[in-house]
């Protein structure tokens, strides 16, 4: 186990070094730079070229990129060219808003998805389990982003009533954090309860048709039994494989919902350091979701062997 961890996570440097050059060259292949963002035509040429000296932009890309990552191995991740401050104080100032909503929103989707999915498949072809059917197209089917608009406007058009944005820490209120985490978590997590339902659905009806599972009824097994014992755990490692890739999709969905709802995270600096062409914040944003989706990549795996002692890890 232990060298198949070590094996994975050296195939993951190469992996997360294609994701920095790329991120690397997208962002400078967009016109403009910080400096024309700051000043646009307000400045001359030789001024121009006297900023870019002092935030080393005057290099070729090759240079900057060897400079940027020999500062990210030594745990320097450079200054913002935005706001001359640190970027890793502005990296740990917004990363707990986007983990909390993340988690959040993965438990929302994956509690709601998997009992649904479990309700559905239990009852198939009856009341419940065409209500979940069409609860989860309709998930699939909404864009995130208008579902996030439609639950701040519609109260206010209503009801008169303005649903809680922002952020306040969790240690500093709990109550008012929830408040404010509830409705852009449940927005984000809407589409991961909807394919995680549908997936367990379909993944728990092909275990039940199974002969084993045959077997433990014709025992007189009760439902609970036979579900948690026999049917469940190999019905979850499809589910647990979606979920694990759908970390991305969270992370990435964490942009728009940051926003719309107006909360100081990652995703929403991701956005101000793309329009600002704020590489240097951009760059350690980017390279911290990519590591993310890569560690959680890793622990599915690991989990397979939890869920089905069969699977060795090779």
């Amino acid at each position: 186990m232990g060298r198949y961890v070590i094996r994975r996570l050296i195939l993951a440097i190469p992996v997360l070094i294609g994701v920095t050059m790329l991120t690397f060259i997208l962002i400078r292949v967009v016109p403009g730079d910080v400096v024309d963002v700051k000043f646009g035509t307000n400045i001359r040429p030789e001024e121009k070229e006297e900023l870019l000296a002092q935030l080393g932009m005057n290099k070729s890309l090759a240079a900057q990129y060897v400079d940027w990552v020999g500062g990210v191995v030594r745990g320097d991740f450079g200054q913002s060219l935005r706001t001359n401050t640190p970027v890793a104080d502005e990296f740990r100032r917004r990363v707990p808003v986007t983990i909390e909503l993340a988690l959040l929103a993965m438990v929302f989707g994956v509690t709601l998805g998997v009992l649904a999915g479990i309700v559905s498949a239990t009852r198939q072809d009856g009341p419940l389990d065409y209500l979940a059917r069409v609860l989860s197209m309709l998930g699939l089917a909404i864009p995130g982003f208008w579902l996030a608009t439609l639950i701040l406007v519609l109260p206010a058009i209503w009801w008169g009533v303005i649903p809680p944005t922002g952020y306040t820490p969790f240690t500093e209120d709990p109550v008012d954090n929830i408040q404010k985490m509830l409705l852009p978590a449940a927005s984000l997590g809407l589409a991961l309860s909807a394919i995680t339902m549908r997936l367990m659905r379909s993944s728990l009806l092909d275990v039940l048709r199974q002969d084993y599972v045959r077997v433990a009824w014709a025992k007189g097994l009760k439902e609970r039994t036979v579900l948690s014992r026999h049917a469940l755990r190999n019905a979850l490692i499809p589910v647990i494989t979606v979920i694990g890739l759908q970390v991305s999709a969270l992370l990435g969905g964490a942009v728009i919902q940051e926003t719309i709802f107006v909360m100081p995270g990652l995703g929403r600096s991701t956005v101000d350091a793309i329009r600002f062409r704020d590489y240097t914040q951009l760059q350690i944003n980017v390279l911290f979701i990519a590591t993310v989706y890569v560690v959680v990549n890793l622990a599915v795996d690991l989990l397979y062997s939890m869920v089905d002692p069969r699977i060795k890890q090779a």
